[in-house]
């Protein structure tokens, strides 16, 4: 729902999964419709302030039970609100945190890994050296391409040719 850009119907499925983990004490599940739900409020302008308690409780329940997806998924997130109030060298380092801790297992989630290689180039677009763009670049389009993630193939070529 998330990818489609239906955020409200996002919202209500990731408020009810919420619900569900509370409901269940299933508290270690925690993490990832935080993660997923802040990134929906942040692409309703959500200011970015508010989201960063949960997200960061989140961050640490998921240290705790030593997810490093959801570690990364949190860490992306946390990027994005930095990335959205132009603190992009905060942001540039929950990527990178976001990055290391996605790779940290033998069992890397390909997609959450593109994702974040996608946020690392648009962000140092904005930040930092073109160079380091193009780096990130090259390995979000090489990643994208080896995972079959055609959307992610199309947009990280685009921004090569930029």
């Amino acid at each position: 729902m998330l990818t489609a850009g239906r955020l409200a119907d996002a919202d209500q499925w990731l408020c009810n999964c919420l619900a569900l983990i509370d409901q269940q004490q299933w508290i270690a599940f925690r993490p990832w419709p935080v993660a997923v739900l802040s990134e929906s409020r942040l692409r309703r302008d959500v200011p970015p302030a508010g989201l960063r308690p949960a997200l960061e409780q989140a961050f640490a329940l998921s240290c705790q039970v030593q997810d490093p997806c959801w570690e990364a998924a949190i860490a992306r997130t946390l990027a994005l609100t930095y990335a959205i109030e132009d603190e992009l060298a905060k942001s540039m380092d929950w990527l990178r945190e976001a990055r290391k801790r996605s790779a940290r297992d033998t069992d890397v989630y390909a997609a959450l890994q593109v994702s974040i290689l996608a946020n690392q180039t648009e962000i140092s677009s904005r930040h930092g050296p073109i160079d380091a763009a193009d780096a990130y670049a090259r390995e979000w389009v090489s990643l994208a391409a080896r995972t079959h993630m055609d959307a992610h193939v199309e947009r990280a070529a685009a921004f090569i040719r930029r």
